[in-house]
């Protein structure tokens, strides 16, 4: 384990010390999670519509970080899900 990794397993060990092991960071993770956690695709309102599920996309992706670094360092490497933008079929319109 070179430097750099070891770097960032000593961060991801903060991010699941911080977020998992502490009942404040768990309990502001909660918070988090139920302002920020849904996201979906906004239709009305045109390019605002557009902005709104980006916006959106962006809350969920940074919840997404953080369990991200929280499953690293148990170990678990799973990589981030596409954010829901990259997954529409708008590219077939």
């Amino acid at each position: 384990m070179d430097a750099p990794d070891t770097e960032q397993a000593r961060v991801d060990a903060l991010f699941l010390a911080i977020f998992e092991d502490d009942r404040r960071g768990a309990e502001v993770f909660e918070a988090l999670l139920q302002r920020f956690g849904t996201s979906r695709v906004h239709t009305d309102g045109g390019i605002d519509a557009v902005l709104k599920t980006y916006r959106g996309a962006a809350h969920r992706e940074l919840l997404d970080y953080i369990v991200l670094r929280c499953n690293r360092a148990r170990g678990v490497n799973d990589p981030l899900p596409p954010a829901p933008a990259e997954n529409s079929d708008a590219s077939t319109l």
